[in-house]
């Protein structure tokens, strides 16, 4: 895909198991569908970013608006064993309380350490300046 405005959509990582890659009108509108149902306890607010609050066309409209800004969720631990380390902390208002947002950075080191496939990237040089380099 050549998208010029926006190369990162044609930006492909991929080992023999998986391909991480942003995904398309359709999937968004399918992961949509799926999250106006619900996703967590209602009484609990486990995202920086209060997009499942509202009613079920709301949260799905949310979901399009969460999944285009946020290109990937991951757990601490699980980015900790893949290479990244802490960079900073951040405090966020989420329902009019403060959370605290940690910040993880992977740098070339740290992903050489921990790499354990072979990896193939398609579309990088679109994305550089995206990336900043």
């Amino acid at each position: 895909m050549d998208l010029r405005h926006w190369p990162l959509y044609g930006l492909r990582l991929r080992t023999p198991r998986l391909e991480l890659r942003l995904p398309g009108p359709e999937l968004l509108d399918e992961l949509a569908s799926v999250a106006a149902h619900g996703v967590h306890d209602p009484d609990r607010m486990p995202f920086s970013v209060a997009w499942t609050d509202g009613k079920p066309d709301e949260v799905a409209r949310a979901v399009f608006q969460h999944a285009l800004g946020t290109v990937a969720l991951r757990s601490l631990g699980v980015s900790r064993r893949l290479g990244y380390a802490d960079d900073g902390l951040d405090t966020d208002v989420v329902r009019g309380a403060p959370v605290t947002l940690r910040r993880l950075r992977l740098d070339r080191a740290g992903w050489e350490a921990h790499r354990s496939v072979d990896v193939s990237v398609a579309g990088l040089d679109a994305c550089r300046a995206q990336f900043g380099v």
